[in-house]
């Protein structure tokens, strides 16, 4: 929703990353990590790209993909 409305008034590569940030500082603050949060600027711009070329419906979905999994792994491998 914020990177719809950001391209509204920006260019869409900048509303993107802008949002790609804001997404990865979200998910980043709890364990105050670099890597994580490049890793998630990284993720968030992934997932807009794809809500720009498709729509937010399959952003959403690959975001629920990706959780799904990395959750499935922690708790397979005890790292929770």
């Amino acid at each position: 929703m914020v990177q719809v409305r950001l391209i509204r008034i920006l260019p869409a590569p900048f509303a993107i990353g802008v949002t790609a940030v804001l997404f990865s500082l979200k998910h980043a603050f709890v364990d105050a990590s670099l890597g994580r949060l490049l890793a998630l600027i990284a993720f968030g711009a992934i997932c807009g790209i794809v809500a720009q070329r498709n729509d937010w419906r399959r952003s959403a979905a690959l975001h629920m993909v990706v959780n799904t999994v990395a959750t499935a792994i922690g708790l397979i491998f005890d790292l929770t």
